[in-house]
């Protein structure tokens, strides 16, 4: 599922989840993905929000982890 799109002169950047991971992709201008990260911490992974600004990508959402450690 894909959340939000963000574009600069050259790429599309795309953020969601998939599978329960965060994802992002960078895809070029004719529609080649020339990169994709994901975050798989827990089963409900997702990023909402991306941005980019100069030379860095930012991306928004959450990482759930339900590990619990006493002591």
């Amino acid at each position: 599922v894909f959340e939000s799109i963000e574009c600069d002169e050259n790429y599309l950047y795309v953020v969601g989840y998939s599978n329960g991971n965060a994802t992002i992709l960078k895809i070029d201008l004719n529609g080649n993905v020339t990169w994709q990260k994901s975050i798989d911490a827990s089963p409900d992974d997702r990023f909402y929000a991306v941005f980019v600004g100069g030379n860095y990508i930012y991306a928004v959402g959450y990482v759930l982890n339900n590990t619990r450690k006493d002591g």
